[in-house]
């Protein structure tokens, strides 16, 4: 998605793994070592998101797994 930018993408990714939205989502780190992934040079925005779980019930997708 070259024309979306990074917070919204973090965003999509949340929802379509839970389905949650409307909650807050905090840029944290950026990993960005050289030859830290096999495939090649990577860069790795991460998020965390503070969910209030009384007003939301996640709903994992197809594809998400449980830890």
């Amino acid at each position: 998605m070259k024309d979306v930018n990074l917070f919204d993408s973090a965003y999509k990714v949340l929802f379509d793994l839970t389905s949650l939205d409307n909650v807050f989502l905090e840029q944290f780190q950026t990993f960005g070592c050289v030859d830290r992934h096999p495939v090649g040079r990577v860069v790795t925005v991460g998020y965390y998101a503070l969910v209030e779980t009384y007003r939301h019930n996640p709903v994992a997708s197809a594809w998400a797994s449980y830890l």
